[in-house]
């Protein structure tokens, strides 16, 4: 989690400080999601671990069929996993996933088109089995990121977008269903 602490506010920062130059094709979503975790062995490996997410996406279009773009998701609750002991569970959090992507996309009417990303991102999951909260279980992920999704008009510079994506490496598999708003500018 340290990590992340320092690493969003330079991101922040960078970005925030490009916004003059790259307004044009400049875009910035919010979205709620899903987000599953499965082989996740620092956790003696629990099953499938599912989250709901909130996040933000923000982009620059290159054209009208590349776009580069950022990922943030963070975990709204928390799921628990039994442990050795049949009566004790840990609490687990997720932390964060932040990506990175290039995108293409496709026109498939005037208000419609669907993508493909590829990308690469890393996340952190949190396991609490102390109830003293001392010393927390932390599972790291990073790694190859793909996925799809498609995108409506609502207005010139209003959207609604949907994805899906995979994150694949180390030896954890993740999967994130995402559906959020945006605006160009």
């Amino acid at each position: 989690m340290q990590s992340f602490r320092r690493i969003l506010p330079l991101s922040c920062l960078l970005a925030v400080s490009a916004l003059p130059a790259l307004s044009e094709g400049l875009y910035v979503e919010s979205h709620a999601g899903l987000f599953s975790a499965t082989n996740l062995e620092d956790f003696g490996d629990p099953g499938d671990l599912d989250f709901s997410t909130l996040g933000l996406r923000g982009g620059y279009q290159l054209d009208r069929t590349w776009t580069i773009e950022a990922d943030l998701q963070v975990g709204a609750n928390d799921d628990a996993f039994a442990l050795a002991s049949p009566d004790m569970e840990a609490i687990t959090d997720l932390t964060a996933v932040v990506a990175a992507f290039a995108r293409a996309e496709t026109a498939l009417t005037d208000h419609a088109s669907m993508h493909v990303r590829l990308g690469y991102a890393f996340g952190e999951l949190e396991a609490q089995d102390d109830p003293s909260g001392a010393r927390p279980r932390v599972e790291t992920f990073a790694g190859l990121a793909y996925g799809v999704g498609a995108t409506l008009d609502l207005t010139n510079s209003v959207y609604i977008r949907a994805d899906y994506t995979q994150i694949g490496g180390d030896d954890a598999k993740t999967d994130s269903v995402t559906l959020g708003v945006g605006v160009r500018f």
